[in-house]
């Protein structure tokens, strides 16, 4: 409970850094030169992980500054090259990490190419080893025009179990949940969830909404 309270703590003086940072504060992600934004975060046992752009942000209690880790997608998942965009958003589940993945092509016209889970292994030397999991159904979630596909991005992610739960919103501002098992890579709506604007693990396999 108190390393939890600790991670609370960080998350909330993270967000309000511009506000609250005084001289000879020790803030993370921030320098001279830059600032980072990050655009969601998670924690798991005494790791605290923030996304950012396709780059996984690690901090623990007493570490100095953030490690930063760039992710990328396994190379035996085939023909990857730089015509290729990928979207990765990290999540934890079940004490491991993964990302979802949405790949597109680009070329004379924009192609959805499909979406993966993948698993995220740290390494000692900031590098990140990826192994596909499984396949994911994103079918429900592409859209279309002229002749390019373009996939519906969530804006957060979590995991609870062998479960992902995917947060997007449709051309209305509605906010929808999917349900991803990451076993099969099967997706399903969660309709009771869909007017709620914030979701987070509780305990016992449940859902805080």
């Amino acid at each position: 409970m108190k390393k939890i309270c600790i991670l609370l703590v960080l998350m909330l003086a993270l967000a309000c850094v511009p506000a609250f940072a005084a001289e000879g504060d020790a803030v993370l992600g921030v320098s001279n030169e830059n600032r980072l934004n990050f655009s969601y975060g998670f924690s798991q046992g005494d790791t605290l992980y923030m996304v950012s752009y396709g780059t996984l942000y690690t901090y623990k209690v007493g570490d100095s500054d953030l490690k930063e880790y760039s992710i990328k997608l396994p190379e035996d998942m085939g023909d990857v090259g730089a015509s290729f965009e990928y979207a990765t958003l990290p999540f934890a589940a079940d004490g491991k990490l993964y990302s979802l993945n949405l790949i597109t092509e680009y070329n004379e016209n924009t192609e959805f190419k499909g979406a993966t889970v993948t698993e995220l292994t740290l390494q000692d030397n900031n590098s990140i080893k990826s192994t596909k999991v499984c396949d994911v159904d994103w079918s429900e979630l592409v859209e279309f025009y002229d002749n390019s596909s373009y996939p519906i991005q969530p804006d957060s992610i979590l995991g609870m179990g062998n479960q992902a739960f995917a947060r997007y919103y449709d051309s209305m501002g509605d906010y929808h949940t999917l349900a991803i098992d990451l076993a099969s890579g099967a997706t399903r709506d969660v309709d009771w969830l869909g007017g709620a604007y914030t979701i987070t693990p509780y305990k016992d396999g449940t859902l805080l909404a």
